[in-house]
């Protein structure tokens, strides 16, 4: 049975499906399809910045009346492209993390040498240009004690217009803590954040979770196993229902056998 009520989902790849991952559902998805909540529109994207979300929300938050708002809060340090980069069709994303700027690096590359259109190869090699500019600002001039800040100042504006939103945490934010300042991660409802259930996944196989993250593009749905995606989206239905929700990585289901070098194709054994 389709709920009547509407919902808006803002975020990151903590809200949306992997690119390149054709099986399996993402937990919005599940919400929609086993507890009938049709009525929604994600505007999530992989590898987005906080304030490309904040934009989004700005824009539809008036125009489009949600009954609720789920929002993911993404962690500091990511850039978007300013539209006065164009990006070719075939590359998927304007947003730019630091950790895969040297695989995209080497996508466009490959994309540029079997380019036979000069058209596409200038929006190549201008977006690389872009790309390298960003690897830069990362390397010299990026203050990541300021990006947190901004952070924090964005989802305290958003909690402000939006106070009955449910805003989830990706990440712990130790400097919020220790200004004294809000932030959903030190609510009482998160013991725990959603990198920890990802991390934890990963960790129960004995691999380090930092090198096999750095190695390889993470193919799971919102970088958690089928099992707990449908986990995640039953507790975002109850919250729908009763308006509790609480987040424990202890409430999830972990697999010691899980074949990282799957979940993490370009990783190297």
């Amino acid at each position: 049975m389709t709920k009547e009520i509407t919902i808006g989902i803002f975020g990151d790849s903590f809200a949306c499906r992997a690119w390149g991952n054709d099986s399996g559902k993402s937990w919005p998805e599940i919400l929609k399809e086993k507890h009938g909540y049709h009525k929604q529109t994600n505007f999530a994207e992989p590898g987005s910045s906080l304030f490309f979300s904040y934009h989004n929300f700005l824009k539809n938050i008036n125009s489009q009346n949600f009954d609720k708002i789920i929002f993911v809060i993404t962690s500091p340090g990511r850039l978007s492209l300013p539209p006065s980069v164009e990006v070719h069709r075939q590359w998927a994303s304007r947003h730019v993390v630091p950790v895969s700027l040297q695989a995209d690096r080497e996508g466009l590359d490959f994309l540029i040498s079997n380019s036979n259109n000069e058209h596409d190869t200038r929006l190549f090699v201008d977006h690389k240009r872009a790309l390298k500019a960003a690897e830069e600002y990362f390397a010299y001039i990026y203050d990541d004690t300021q990006d947190v800040h901004n952070n924090i100042g964005l989802v305290n504006n958003l909690i402000t217009m939006k106070p009955d939103g449910l805003f989830i945490p990706t990440m712990k934010n130790d400097t919020a803590k220790e200004f004294g300042l809000y932030d959903p991660a030190n609510d009482p409802r998160f013991a725990s954040v959603l990198t920890d259930v990802s991390k934890r996944e990963i960790a129960v196989t004995g691999h380090d979770y930092f090198i096999v993250t750095a190695s390889g593009r993470d193919t799971r749905h919102c970088h958690m196993s089928q099992e707990n995606n449908e986990i995640f989206a039953d507790k975002i239905a109850h919250y729908l229902e009763t308006g509790e929700f609480s987040l424990n990585v202890d409430d999830f289901v972990y697999d010691k056998n899980l074949d990282v070098y799957s979940v993490f194709p370009r990783t190297q054994q």
